[in-house]
């Protein structure tokens, strides 16, 4: 009787067994299939950028039917608390496009993998990116991301009728800048004001005046932090003297500068304000669409004699958050729109493939092959996790030189913040 019962037993327990293999597997055939990637984006306001990207994630399904892409864009002025606040909860999105200068941070922080063993057996090379993107995605020996595009500060943008009616030639050094802007710096309607100003200055607490003043200081052979990233290198000669110059452009901008912008900057030169102003390659859209009619060209900005210019970088790049459970899917697609064909239709700002930007610069760009060696030439932002709080560091020293502080002084005092900071005090 025993027996039986023991056959009996068996005999129910096999079939249920078997049914539970096969709903396992078929679950599993049914979770694979239907890999869902979260995608996060920055809006642009260009509606082809969208519409490219949409048309290279249809691409890449088409391809991998078991893989769906769900794109989400935010504007910027609330992305980077959004992607923090996800990130910091453990419900990131799979796939995230990230500002250069928040590598290091989102690396120290844990929040996302690097992508060494993906490169080793990639179709995706260092040499294919321009060397300053690939160097704000390298951190502590490791890659942490692959750049989607690049943008630099800055291009020098001047007002060729102003130019040819002052009798100047575009400056080529610092001092030639000072000379050429004090002479476009005048009362043009015989009221005895200034009504025209050489140069637009941006002085605003904000980060598009460090990436000026950042340019300024590299050009000169300054450096914000030592390449090792533990100490602080703004009492430098070389920062001292970059800062001094800043001071002196005051003497061509138009008033209040502490609280001057980029939209101050693209207001002022499109409505004949200014005859030269200095932001990204990507400025070009705004002066086109407000003054149409107006006679521009784009240069290098001046560099001390002698030296070359060096732009301060920044750009978007491709992450994989840690807490993503599809990682192996998540870099499939990262490595398909890195391609030079897609990374084309990708980007934002200028493709960051040394292959794409080419035809991208000649298609839609003024100056193309200025742009083009600007990008060689440019250097990122320090690659430290606090970098945010070194900005806000040297936004406030800004702040105080054109107040009148010494500014050797404001060097000094605010490398010391910046040491301070590195050691954790």
């Amino acid at each position: 009787m025993k027996g039986k019962i023991k056959y009996l037993i068996v005999a129910l327990l096999v079939p249920l067994f078997l049914l539970g293999a096969l709903l396992f597997i078929f679950a599993g055939a049914e979770e694979e299939g239907e890999i869902v990637l979260q995608f996060w984006s920055m809006q642009q306001s260009d509606k082809r950028v969208i519409e490219n990207q949409n048309s290279v994630i249809a691409e890449f399904e088409g391809l991998n039917p078991n893989i769906k892409i769900e794109l989400e864009v935010t504007p910027y002025a609330a992305y980077r608390d959004k992607v923090l606040v996800a990130a910091k909860g453990g419900n990131p999105p799979d796939i995230c496009v990230v500002d250069h200068i928040w590598h290091s941070e989102f690396a120290a922080a844990n929040f996302i993998i690097p992508v060494d063993d993906y490169l080793k057996s990639s179709p995706v090379k260092e040499e294919h990116f321009f060397p300053g993107a690939w160097d704000s995605v390298s951190y502590q020996g490791k890659v942490w991301g692959i750049p989607m595009d690049v943008g630099q500060w800055e291009v020098l943008y001047y007002n060729k009728e102003m130019f040819k009616k002052a009798g100047v030639s575009v400056p080529k050094t610092w001092s030639e800048w000072l000379a050429v802007g004090k002479k476009l710096t005048k009362d043009t309607d015989g009221d005895g004001e200034v009504d025209q100003w050489g140069y637009y200055l941006m002085g605003a607490k904000d980060e598009g005046t460090i990436c000026f003043v950042d340019s300024l200081l590299q050009s000169n052979g300054g450096k914000i932090v030592s390449d090792d990233g533990t100490k602080g290198m703004l009492d430098s000669p070389e920062v001292i003297e970059a800062m001094e110059f800043y001071k002196k452009l005051v003497e061509i901008a138009p008033p209040g500068v502490p609280s001057a912008d980029q939209v101050g900057s693209s207001n002022y030169f499109t409505t004949g304000k200014v005859a030269m102003e200095g932001i990204g390659e990507w400025e070009q859209d705004t002066i086109r669409n407000r003054a149409p009619n107006m006679d521009w060209d784009v240069a290098s900005i001046p560099a001390p004699a002698g030296k070359m210019f060096h732009p301060c970088l920044g750009g978007w790049s491709y992450v994989i958050f840690k807490d993503s459970p599809h990682h192996d899917a998540a870099w499939k697609f990262i490595e398909f729109a890195s391609s030079e064909a897609n990374n084309y239709k990708m980007a934002a700002l200028t493709p960051a493939h040394v292959d794409a930007a080419p035809k991208f610069l000649d298609e839609f760009k003024v100056g193309p092959s200025i742009i083009f060696k600007h990008f060689e030439q440019g250097y990122p932002r320090p690659k430290v996790p606090v970098y945010p709080q070194i900005s806000e560091i040297q936004r406030q020293m800004v702040q105080e030189i054109l107040m009148g502080k010494n500014v050797r002084q404001a060097c000094i005092d605010a490398n010391k913040q910046v040491n301070d900071l590195l050691a954790g005090k």
